[in-house]
């Protein structure tokens, strides 16, 4: 054969009963293309008051273990923010690389195990023990059982990297319009809604559900940790009143 050797994913399908059809998987070569970090800085939210205007997002604030998700080629790594790799203690959330496919990203989230609907965020005992059942499970049948019994959620609440370039520079209504993209909504994954707009109503319809904090996100910033004034705000969500007659 005359030519030069390709590189690249390629897929080889049949047509009929002796044919067949080949079809690129990877993307175009880019020599810009960057290879992905072994590590990311977090930014953790800074307590602050319900944020007054126009210019933030807000969240539910999920409670449980912080994790940074990343996908190449399908194959899923989950790791603290220390950098202890947790892939194995929640199995079930490794298949999410098939929907991710070549996709290649890092995802800024949190490791939550609800016990129930009253408990969605993860933010009760029972949840929190859980986790530690999860973290303390020394075999991989034990942990493939537990996975069935006590299932866990990745929620994924924010973009860090994708396809070979950071996202992290990026402010933050591209990121989350780019993560919504990713339809990430199965069995052990799923990215939470965001309001963007005036604070006060999420705030009283968080109060009368129940909820203690939100996440307030400025919609402009970047994904800084070392940002002044933070990028992201703790949010303390005061008790729901009741009128009286």
């Amino acid at each position: 054969f005359h030519g030069r050797r390709s590189d690249g994913r390629y897929a080889l399908f049949k047509t009929d009963g002796r044919n067949w059809m080949i079809h690129r998987m990877s993307p175009p070569a880019d020599p810009d293309r960057r290879q992905l970090p072994l590590r990311f800085d977090l930014v953790v939210p800074a307590p602050g008051p319900v944020p007054d205007g126009d210019g933030w997002a807000l969240e539910t604030r999920w409670h449980g273990l912080r994790a940074v998700l990343t996908s190449s080629g399908g194959i899923v790594e989950l790791e603290s923010p220390a950098g202890e790799r947790l892939t194995d203690r929640f199995p079930e959330v490794r298949p999410v690389g098939r929907v991710l496919g070549y996709t290649e990203v890092a995802l800024d989230g949190v490791i939550t195990a609800p016990t129930g609907d009253a408990d969605r965020t993860g933010a009760s005992p029972a949840s929190a023990e859980r986790l530690a059942r999860r973290l303390a499970a020394g075999s991989d049948t034990t942990r493939r059982k537990l996975a069935h019994q006590e299932p866990v959620t990745f929620v994924a609440f924010d973009l860090l990297w994708r396809d070979g370039y950071p996202r992290t520079d990026r402010p933050w209504h591209e990121r989350r319009a780019e993560l919504d993209d990713l339809d990430l909504e199965g069995p052990a994954w799923a990215t939470p809604s965001a309001y963007v707009g005036d604070p006060a109503p999420v705030v009283t319809a968080a109060a009368g559900a129940g909820l203690s904090e939100l996440v307030a996100k400025r919609v402009d910033a970047p994904y800084d940790p070392d940002l002044d004034p933070p990028p992201w705000r703790l949010v303390a969500v005061p008790p729901a009143t009741t009128d009286h007659d």
